[in-house]
């Protein structure tokens, strides 16, 4: 089991960031001298702010903090001098990360950062130390989140791996040292076997041994497909899969720690490959939505739609055909087409609670590298979703669940308007116009691109056929 230290660094323009509290009028409390030791280091608690300073050369702060149990240490730090150095050490002094030279940014005459750090439950110490003769100010703050866990953390090597039955799911955390988590399951029958992994660290490494610890398999899970699904032809018997931090270093070249899951399961689990079926008996949309009329050009496209049962209807009399196409309505009919499987993932989103119409949905797109968020924190689901968007997330759909082939390609320099598209799309735009899943839309005396154009759920209606019958049938 490894420590994922992960090392964000943010030097602010506005001042007024984690300024020390007695600037801005808040209580806090402040450090004590001579806590340059160990043993005089300042207990400091979760959730709150100390300030201090740090007076001569070579002078040191020490500070004592418990991790009640696994889960996410944040240490924020604002200095308000040239140099620091940073450092984090276990219970028996031992270094465990350090960050040498920091440097305040020049216009704000201070830095912030915040240090982020996944670890076991117990004591841990953190120093402020001065650089060379630079010496002023600062304040620090410490957070604590904790991780969901089924794992037993007495699992470092295979004679104490933890067992896992079959379709169960394990919730594994991945800490601060150089040990692995070893986990051991049994199969009665040969057959093919399946792992799937969701990994919130940046690389893990996975092992697969037999019964006796020799290495059959190995690869690294890289967080830019936090999940993915790992087939393995094995014999009846008894297996060890274990995961590691993929590189273990204390000087923050690289970040390998933090939660993940997995679950083993044989070939004929139902959930594996969810599929849609064509449909036999195609739906008359105008008899059940009265604002779908018989002569509209989009009527068979939401014909073919709610008959796959990839669309639904804004309420049980309306479509909405004119309606602007949202990222959650878009991800829904992809998670509905690919079969509404289930995944679990824990999202990063503050905007997607557990229990909207589209948790689900984002999850498994989420999960598949299929949507990005808007932000580190956001995934903004009432935003509309622009041309461009659609053919990128279709393009990734195709790409990571469907295995296609996606070669074909056109010019987009051949609308007036294609030099419009921004980088992240070029590629899928590329695709999708060369394969008319998306098509030039008719403006003035011409035909134009529009990636920026918002697209309506009539017109996704049509996309999403087309998709279909070139590449799932």
């Amino acid at each position: 089991m490894r420590h994922k230290f992960r090392h964000l660094i943010s030097i602010m323009l506005a001042v007024a960031i984690l300024l020390p509290t007695a600037a801005i009028g808040l209580s806090a409390a402040e450090e004590t001298e001579d806590n340059n030791t160990l043993p005089t280091a300042d207990k400091i608690n979760i959730g709150e702010t100390v300030t201090g300073a740090l007076d001569y050369e070579k002078d040191s702060d020490l500070f004592c903090f418990t991790v009640p149990s696994p889960g996410e240490i944040s240490i924020e730090v604002s200095v308000y001098f040239r140099f620091y150095d940073f450092y984090l050490y276990d219970e028996n002094g031992d270094k465990l990360f350090n960050l040498g030279k920091i440097q305040w940014n020049e216009v704000s005459g201070m830095s912030y950062e915040n240090f982020i750090f996944d670890l076991l439950p117990g004591k841990y110490y953190f120093s402020i130390s001065s650089w060379l003769e630079y010496t002023g100010d600062y304040s620090t703050k410490i957070s604590f989140t904790p991780a969901n866990v089924t794992e037993n953390e007495n699992n470092d090597d295979i004679r104490s791996a933890q067992n896992i039955e079959l379709n169960e799911t394990m919730y594994a955390f991945m800490h601060f040292d150089s040990t692995p988590d070893n986990f051991v399951f049994t199969i009665s029958k040969s057959g093919t076997y399946y792992i799937d992994v969701t990994c919130y660290a940046e690389n893990l490494s996975l092992y697969l041994l037999n019964q006796n610890g020799s290495k059959l398999w190995s690869t690294t899970h890289h967080y830019s497909h936090p999940s993915k699904s790992y087939e393995f032809t094995l014999e009846a018997g008894t297996y060890y899969f274990s995961v590691e931090n993929y590189s273990y270093d204390t000087d923050a070249t690289a970040e390998g720690t933090g939660e993940y899951n997995f679950r083993i399961y044989p070939e004929e689990e139902p959930e594996d490959k969810p599929t849609t079926p064509p449909p036999s008996d195609e739906v008359d949309s105008s008899e059940i939505f009265n604002d779908v009329p018989r002569n509209a050009w989009y009527k068979i496209y939401i014909d073919f739609s709610i008959t796959i049962n990839i669309f639904t209807g804004t309420s049980a009399t309306t479509f909405s055909p004119d309606m602007s196409m949202n990222r959650a309505m878009l991800v829904t009919v992809l998670w509905r087409l690919e079969g509404s499987p289930t995944v679990n993932c824990k999202l990063p989103f503050s905007d997607v609670n557990s229990s909207t119409w589209y948790t689900d949905a984002v999850k498994w797109a989420y999960s598949y590298g299929i949507v990005k968020g808007t932000s580190n924190t956001t995934f903004s689901p009432d935003m509309n979703i622009t041309r461009e968007q659609i053919a990128t997330i279709l393009y990734r759909y195709a790409s990571e669940t469907k295995s296609l082939n996606l070669n074909e390609r056109n010019n987009l320099y051949s609308f007036p308007d294609g030099y419009k598209t921004n980088d992240f799309a070029w590629e899928a735009l590329s695709w999708a116009t060369a394969v008319e899943i998306i098509n030039g839309a008719n403006y003035g005396n011409g035909v134009v691109l529009d990636p920026q154009g918002v697209a309506t759920r009539a017109q996704v209606a049509k996309i999403l056929t087309v998709f279909y019958n070139n590449y799932m049938i």
